[in-house]
């Protein structure tokens, strides 16, 4: 299989397209036999394994609204609606399975990479879909795709299976690779599990929500309930690594909905958990009109020299929905987390009620970025449980303009609104920054602040971080000072120790 290079191409502030982009798992599907509707600068064709002409073209739009792959068929096809999806992503590449009978079978089924091309010395190479050898099967929530240098590729599906045949039977982790053009398995040891799990009854519940490439060295399977396992899948003798989620208990009903593990920054992995909470602040939603449809966002990092989890960021319900650019949405508990491939602080959402929307949120100035409101005729089709979007870079390398950089800033201080049929409020005449108040409430005063933060001195704020709290919950025309006193009371020292570390940085 021909391999590109991974180097992203050089951009400029003017880039035809996003630097980075959240991918929807199912691909549209044309049997026009023309590609009349496709963007030419991601168009790439090849065959399948039967002779068939298949073309992938890409359709980007910008986070918080999804980007979408379209597969070109001939006329006289008739392709899987459900089958056509995107796998697995990194860099420049895509994995993606394209089906051409409406029944699944592995005869009709093929997978494919899609590559962006590349520019160098002054020539650019054209989007590419290159065609993989025969594989039984490849389970989207299991496979992930790891790029490294400019001709290492592999692909890889971590599952738990059962060995009947031994005595006695047992569970263990089997890892099919593609590596070097060729397809292997290996069935390494799990470790990291500590001596008060056993590797057989934890891999007898085990199964991974997604696969997420760390670096360029390695990947990393995701359970939502059972933690993280990571590989090292470029070497020649890989191994598995459990790392556990962070210890906290809180979790709602809508379990895969309201977390997520992603990559951003190139190799840091960050842990977003969103709950239900009750007035008191406890995990957990309650009926009471204080606390109905409260809940809590937290992020964390995790440290890979010693593979521990940093909390590192927090968010309340209250302090979004006091923000003007929000006044429209519905007040649900937020879901799908995808955290920014560049920057770390940033995270996208759902919003779903009878309607939905995809929203970008600034998790250190807890501002409202942008909205983007799906097209009614989307809605049932982009909606469904277990939906997660793909965080994806391809689109950088897509812009071959010379001289740039794919990486493009993000202007935290309007809201942008990504569909015309978002509305606000007809007393806001203008969109205004998230952390406005358009209100005319009086700032607080430092007496009222002083008073609010004597509740929580005796649990150890004192000096500079009395001080830092006060400075902080200063600012903004009293919006800070109401955001503290939404948070229920056995919330708010952290809350605001979380605050004054994301000031520093």
């Amino acid at each position: 299989m021909a391999v590109q290079a991974t180097q992203p191409a050089s951009s400029s502030s003017t880039a035809a397209y996003p630097p980075w982009v959240m991918l929807e798992p199912g691909a549209d599907v044309e049997t026009t036999g023309s590609y009349s509707t496709a963007d030419p600068n991601t168009l790439a064709v090849a065959r399948t394994s039967t002779g068939y002409p298949i073309g992938v073209s890409l359709r980007l739009k910008s986070p918080p609204a999804e980007s979408r792959l379209c597969f070109h068929f001939p006329r006289d096809v008739e392709p899987g609606r459900h089958s056509n999806e995107v796998i697995a992503a990194h860099g420049d590449s895509v994995l993606v399975r394209v089906a051409w009978e409406e029944r699944y079978d592995a005869s009709s089924t093929d997978y494919f990479v899609y590559n962006a091309g590349t520019t160098g010395a002054g020539s650019s190479q054209p989007p590419s879909l290159s065609l993989l050898p025969p594989f039984r099967y490849l389970i989207k929530d299991s496979t992930g795709i790891l790029r490294r240098g400019e001709d290492e590729l592999v692909v890889a599906q971590l599952r738990s299976v059962h060995l009947k045949e031994e005595t006695p039977a047992k569970h263990v982790a089997e890892l099919s690779l593609f590596r070097s053009g060729v397809w292997y398995t290996a069935r390494p040891r799990v470790s990291g599990l500590g001596n008060a799990i056993d590797e057989e009854k934890f891999l007898s519940s085990w199964f991974s929500a997604s696969v997420i490439p760390v670096g360029q060295d390695k990947l990393c399977w995701v359970s939502m309930h059972g933690g993280l396992i990571f590989s090292n899948v470029h070497d020649e003798m890989v191994w598995l690594r459990h790392v556990p989620l962070p210890e906290d208990g809180s979790c709602t009903e809508h379990f895969y909905e309201s977390r997520n593990v992603c990559v951003t920054a190139g190799d840091t992995v960050k842990f977003v958990n969103i709950f239900a909470r009750c007035c008191c602040g406890g995990a957990g939603g309650c009926k009471c009109k204080h606390s109905q449809d409260a809940y809590l966002i937290k992020t964390w990092t995790l440290r890979m020299d010693s593979m521990t989890w940093v909390l590192d960021g927090m968010m309340d319900a209250t302090e979004l929905w006091a923000l003007d650019a929000y006044q429209s949405l519905p007040r649900v508990q937020l879901g799908f987390p995808v955290v920014s491939v560049d920057e770390p602080h940033i995270i996208c959402f759902m919003v779903s009620d009878k309607k939905a929307w995809l929203i970008k949120v600034d998790m250190r100035s807890k501002m409202l970025l942008s909205v983007y409101s799906y097209p009614k005729k989307e809605e049932l089709k982009n909606i469904y449980h277990g939906k997660l979007l793909l965080p994806s870079k391809v689109s950088c390398y897509l812009n071959l303009y010379p001289g740039g950089s794919c990486h493009i800033g993000i202007d935290p201080k309007p809201v942008s609104i990504l569909d015309e049929r978002v509305t606000y409020d007809a007393s806001n005449s203008e969109l205004l920054p998230s952390g406005s108040n358009t209100s005319a409430e009086p700032g607080a005063h430092a007496s009222e602040i002083l008073a609010a933060l004597q509740e929580i001195s005796s649990s150890g704020l004192e000096g500079d971080d009395m001080r830092k709290a006060i400075s902080l919950l200063s600012r903004g025309n009293g919006h800070r000072f109401r955001s503290y006193f939404g948070i229920p009371k056995r919330l708010r020292k952290d809350w605001l120790l979380m605050e004054i570390n994301a000031s520093i940085r």
